[in-house]
């Protein structure tokens, strides 16, 4: 995240930058407070720096990095106004309801288990019997008017990367199973009479509704990876592929960069 902050700075020497730093080595813990801490870094970044006549705010975050910014928002009302671009990396904003890999679904629900990860039991909607109650549900339903205030989103997900159920304004809900070949050889995730398919589309909808007025771009990244091993085999390597790449990054933020302007 760094690398893109550099060359955001290249781009615009006056703005100021923080690098979140409120969560590290708490990323197993629940959400809700992951963004409650956020927010309350970014208000105190603020005032440390005496950001009276705050122009806009915008965030950039890499995986949980996307959903953690989300869960801030309700906690950063005062700002409202000041609201202008979310760019997420790879984040999960519909979580792991229904996730096209077997083998990475088993192994999230181990490493649940194991480690007693709070964030991953919200992401796999396992937190709630009642699916309509799971975090990322109510994330989802939450009226967050600073989230409809945002100008821009950039939503960026990577073809190998299995680690991904869905992303933000990437997904179509399909029920005719003649086109399910067809839409997923684009990497459109469908539901096809899927038990938790109501509820998956339902978060798609209300997640599209608050962007309603926003303009979003869509990135889909291909990463040629040769190598073969665990991490290859579970899409892990190309969900972390986005932070070592910096011809990537140095592609996004200058393709992008007008969207912080």
């Amino acid at each position: 995240m760094r690398f893109i902050r550099n060359h955001l700075f290249f781009f615009y020497p006056n703005a100021f930058f923080l690098c979140s730093s409120a969560n590290e080595k708490k990323t197993e813990g629940d959400i809700v407070v992951m963004g409650v801490n956020l927010a309350e870094e970014i208000r105190s970044f603020i005032k440390a720096n005496g950001l009276r006549n705050l122009g806009k705010i915008s965030f950039i975050g890499h995986s949980l990095g996307g959903v953690i910014i989300r869960a801030a928002l309700p906690h950063l009302e005062e700002y409202k106004g000041q609201m202008h671009t979310l760019l997420t990396l790879s984040s999960p904003h519909v979580g792991y309801l229904i996730q096209t890999s077997s083998l990475v679904n088993a192994g999230m629900w181990v490493l649940k288990a194991w480690q007693k990860s709070k964030c991953l039991e919200q992401l796999l909607c396992a937190d709630n019997k009642d699916l309509t109650k799971c975090f990322v549900y109510r994330l989802a339903k939450a009226k967050v008017r600073e989230l409809c205030r945002i100008g821009n989103g950039v939503v960026s997900e990577c073809t190998p990367d299995k680690f991904l159920s869905g992303l933000l304004c990437a997904i179509c809900v399909c029920e005719n199973r003649a086109l399910r070949p067809l839409l997923c050889k684009f990497r459109v995730i469908c539901v096809v009479q899927h038990r938790k398919g109501k509820v998956f589309g339902e978060m798609v909808n209300l997640l599209n509704e608050k962007l309603a007025n926003a303009k979003v771009y869509r990135i889909d990244i291909g990463f040629n990876i040769a190598k073969k091993n665990m991490n290859n085999l579970i899409g892990r390597e190309a969900h972390i592929l986005f932070l070592g790449n910096e011809t990537l990054l140095k592609l996004i933020a200058y393709r992008y960069s007008h969207v912080f302007k």
